[in-house]
Formats: structure tokens, C-alpha cells, sequence
């Protein structure tokens, strides 16, 4: 499961919370996830994630944006979108990304929010003719982040 190892690159936070999403229709609920508040998986392979991490140097949004955008773009990953989002009442960037991984397109969204204690990461990824068959299920998804 290469493709997933650019949900690690976060991996300067430690986790923490209960945040979570409602997961599309379809999609298994995986178990035992001690890295993700939740984290569910189509059986084509698309993944809809959300993890909450201490904001260990009171940091916002926008800066842990840019770490996570320059650490993505430093491992070849495209990015196609870099906007303010608003979810659950709270300020956040929306980031989206394609990538090519083993002769096939890939995508990754992702969205960050912050508190003054911590930083959730709403997150979706998976084969580019598959996930873009089910945007619509992985927005409604991504939309329904609660802290």
C-alpha cells in the first residue's frame, strides 16, 4: 500500500482526539487504528481518514498547510489546489493533489483545521478513475468533519 504512505508525512505531530467524519456509503470501517480517529476503505481501494494531532507549537492552519504541501510536493505529489476551507465552524485549508504511483494516476485531498491544541487532518486518497467515480460521496464525507 505504497500510495498511503503520504498520509505518514505528518508524522512531526502526535496523535490525540475523537474527531470524525461520516464515512461514504460502501466503505468498510477499518479497526484498530491508533494513528487515525477513523479511517474507512471502499473495496476499490479510496480512503476517507481523519486524524487529530497536538498542535504542539500553537500553530494555524495555514502554517501546518505549508508544511504538509512542501513535504507532499518534495515527494512528487502535484498540487492542484491550495484554499481556504470552513468546516465544523472552523478555518482550515483545503490541499488537493494528484500524483503518478506505479503507471497509475493518483489523488490525495486533504483538509486542516486547528485549534490552538490541536490539528485535524480530514484526508482522502486513492486511484484517480476510481476516487473521481466517488467525489461527490468523498466531499459529502470530507464535509461532515466533526471535532
Amino acid at each position: 500500500m505504497k500510495q498511503w504512505s503520504m498520509m505518514l508525512i505528518v508524522s512531526v505531530l502526535g496523535g490525540c482526539g475523537a474527531a470524525k467524519v461520516d464515512l461514504p456509503p460502501h466503505f468498510g470501517k477499518l479497526g484498530d487504528q491508533t494513528s487515525f480517529n477513523i479511517r474507512g476503505v471502499s473495496a476499490t481501494g479510496v480512503v476517507v481518514a481523519v486524524r487529530t494531532e497536538k498542535n504542539e507549537l500553537h500553530a494555524d492552519a495555514g502554517f501546518w498547510a505549508e508544511v504538509i504541501d512542501s513535504r507532499l510536493k518534495a515527494g512528487g505529489y502535484i498540487r492542484e489546489k491550495f484554499a481556504p476551507i470552513r468546516l465544523a465552524d472552523m478555518d482550515g485549508q483545503e490541499l488537493r493533489y494528484s500524483r503518478e504511483l506505479d503507471g497509475r494516476s493518483h489523488r490525495y485531498w486533504l483538509s486542516v483545521l486547528t485549534t490552538p491544541k490541536r490539528v485535524y487532518l480530514v484526508e482522502a486518497g486513492g486511484d484517480a478513475e476510481v476516487f473521481d467515480s466517488q467525489k461527490m460521496e468523498i466531499e459529502k464525507a470530507m464535509a461532515s468533519f466533526r471535532p
